[in-house]
């Protein structure tokens, strides 16, 4: 379906009175959303400075690829790249963005403060489940403990390791959910 009809449909649905009738709420819904993410990457493509020349092949693909990530996940992740980019993302990037929207995750730097706490509190609960993976990589809270007196810088820097490699990991698994995609 080509970007003239896709916004033309969307048009129409803002204008109940001037709907056509589908075969189903499906297709309707279906359409909606395509028409939707279609306005969304037209404005994407505006915005970037560098842009490039989009065509209507690309964003009937990217429509539907981004159709199946829920709406508010897509357009948070659309903003962020507008003021993050120069180019036009891939469609990897917008779903990467959308995933790392809808995980909401700490700062390292406030997973770190907060093995502090639980390291000087023993309450371990608090810590997001991102930040125990990584602490148990590193040898847990004991070796957590052994460290922060005497090699705090090498600990950090362990443990700062293992808590990218888990929050990629993370982050691969949500773009896989998001994309409708499985490992």
């Amino acid at each position: 379906m080509r970007r003239q009809e896709l916004e033309s449909e969307a048009e129409a649905e803002s204008h109940p009175e001037r709907q056509r009738p589908y075969g189903s709420s499906n297709a309707l819904s279906t359409r909606t959303v395509l028409a939707e993410v279609t306005r969304e990457l037209v404005v994407l493509n505006e915005a970037m400075p560098r842009g490039g020349t989009v065509t209507e092949g690309t964003i009937e693909i990217y429509a539907k690829k981004l159709a199946k990530i829920p709406t508010d996940l897509r357009r948070r992740a659309l903003d962020r790249l507008i003021v993050r980019r120069v180019f036009f993302p891939a469609v990897s990037e917008i779903i990467r963005e959308a995933a790392i929207s809808s995980l909401a995750l700490p700062e390292e730097n406030d997973i770190l403060d907060a093995v502090h706490r639980g390291i000087r509190s023993g309450d371990w609960l608090k810590l997001h489940a991102i930040g125990r993976k990584a602490l148990r990589a590193v040898g847990g809270e004991q070796y957590a403990e052994g460290l922060m007196r005497s090699e705090m810088n090498t600990w950090r820097a362990q443990f700062r390791n293992a808590l990218k490699a888990e929050t990629e990991a993370t982050i691969d698994r949500e773009v896989l959910r998001l994309s409708g995609t499985s490992e």
